[in-house]
């Protein structure tokens, strides 16, 4: 086990005012850092004493001495602090919980600082930093166990954080022999710098300051698949707005039901990619090229499971999927589930749906009522089965630590998502678009893009559908990009 020692006497200068004339050396005292990695967590921003004491619990299983401050004075005791890998707690009303947490016997303090009271158990040492540099001999501090890789999180696009509160936070990690990173925006996904910052501290325990972060449970989350290292197309890990995809819809082998199964994967690559560099051309955002394949197709008989849907099974669509990998192309499988249920089908995809670069689209004018028939009726879908669909895609998403996932609902009629108001647009994994999919002309399709944006809940974007053979006139690229506002989503059937 590895074992620091250091004399606190080459460090600062300093001295104990012991008993006149005695200058009586004291026991070696330890300190233990927690063994493990422990999970992130988001400091307090606003209060140095109560950041110093939750890095202190996060990091500290045990020590006999500690550093303790007020916060105009703790800057005169971080040096001697660090240097001995013990804890600087600044001074408030949790810090004799913690001194008795830590099984503290020795104090550490300037002379005439007042610190409050502390733990009745412990022994007040007071320094004097006006004496010259080693003129008196203090205990040695053991490490007995040093901490595991620590860095602490800070966002410099955020207000001026306090000084105390930042160098509070900053001497209890440096004392662990940690480091200090900038992440700008507060989210380790939101660029190809905070993911490679992310990835370079994989495996450390993670303390963040500020509410910038969000909780403690969110930062932990998104650090995680920050940490992977895997970066959507474009840079970063979160879907918008950086970007919008251009897709392929349909089934492979497939022509009737889209532009996608016209021909074989490799004209389906070239496709993609042409479609995908036009609109490039009119727009500063990455155009992502992108595979819109309905993996459940409706169907008109009741098949042997009377659920009337085709489930295509995940060997035949996992040549597609791999090669769109390989390629930067986005897929995003599509559900027709007829009798069956969103979230039923949704799972037989999870393999798929694993993979950093497969989302998942919702198809509600496939989704039948029970005595209902394709293409008899329009089917629909309530919201909490929608929802629910939304919770598995979120848990699965955090579980494989992936990168934001596009989740596609494709409406043309208002009663085909019942109770929208409903939808649950809160998950952090989830970047969700309402794809408008009506055709014919282009009157009317405006007439159902501006129809399906009424009262249209917060937190969902928006897609367009090109159909070249039913609308009248089809859209050209930039008659697409026209469109106010502007589609983040736009394929082609």
């Amino acid at each position: 086990m590895a074992v620091r020692r250091i004399a606190l006497a080459l460090v600062i200068a300093l001295v104990v005012a012991l008993a006149p004339g005695a200058c009586a050396p004291l026991e070696p005292l330890s300190v233990s850092y927690r063994a493990a990695v422990q999970p992130a967590v988001v400091l307090p921003g606003d209060d140095a004493s109560a950041t110093s004491i939750a890095a202190s619990e996060r990091l500290l299983e045990a020590s006999d001495v500690v550093f303790v401050a007020s916060a105009p004075r703790a800057d005169d005791l971080a040096e001697a602090a660090v240097a001995a890998g013990a804890p600087l707690l600044v001074a408030g009303p949790g810090i004799a919980a913690e001194l008795e947490r830590l099984g503290a016997t020795t104090i550490v303090a300037l002379a005439g600082d007042d610190v409050g009271a502390l733990s009745e158990q412990s022994e007040r040492i007071d320094l004097d930093p006006a004496v010259p540099s080693g003129a008196q001999d203090l205990p040695a501090v053991e490490v007995v166990q040093p901490a595991p890789p620590v860095v602490l999180l800070t966002d410099s696009t955020a207000a001026a954080d306090d000084h105390d509160v930042t160098a509070a936070a900053e001497t209890v990690v440096r004392a662990a022999s940690g480091t200090t990173a900038d992440l700008p925006g507060g989210d380790p996904r939101r660029s190809s710098e905070t993911v490679a910052t992310a990835s370079e501290h994989a495996g450390s325990t993670v303390l963040a300051l500020g509410d910038g972060f969000g909780d403690s449970a969110l930062l932990a989350r998104r650090f995680a698949a920050a940490a992977t290292g895997v970066e959507l197309p474009g840079g970063g890990q979160i879907v918008f707005p950086t970007r919008m995809f251009v897709a392929l819809y349909g089934h492979p082998g497939t022509p009737v039901l889209g532009e996608l199964g016209e021909h074989d994967l490799d004209w389906a690559v070239a496709r993609a990619r042409e479609r995908a560099a036009q609109f490039q051309q009119l727009t500063d955002v990455t155009v992502v090229p992108a595979f819109e394949i309905i993996a459940t197709v409706a169907a008109g008989a009741a098949g042997d499971d009377g659920n009337y849907s085709n489930e295509v099974s995940v060997d035949a669509l996992r040549p597609w999927v791999e090669r769109a990998g390989e390629e930067g192309i986005t897929v995003v499988l599509d559900l027709q589930p007829g009798l069956s249920s969103f979230p039923e089908q949704a799972r037989r995809y999870e393999e798929l749906l694993a993979q950093p670069h497969v989302g998942l689209a919702l198809d509600p004018e496939w989704r039948l009522q029970p005595g209902q028939r394709h293409l008899e009726q329009i089917g629909s879908v309530d919201a909490a089965e929608v929802n629910e669909t939304l919770d598995w895609r979120a848990e699965l998403t955090a579980a494989h630590a992936l990168p934001q996932k596009v989740v596609v609902l494709h409406q043309f009629t208002l009663r085909m998502i019942r109770d929208r108001a409903q939808l649950d647009t809160g998950h952090d994994e989830l970047a969700l678009v309402l794809h408008v999919d009506g055709n014919g002309t282009q009157p009317a399709k405006l007439e159902t893009w501006r129809a399906l944006q009424r009262d249209l809940p917060a937190g969902i974007a928006l897609g367009w559908k090109n159909f070249i053979d039913e609308d009248r006139p089809m859209l050209d690229p930039a008659g697409t990009m026209a469109i106010e506002p502007t589609p983040v989503f736009v394929s082609y059937q």
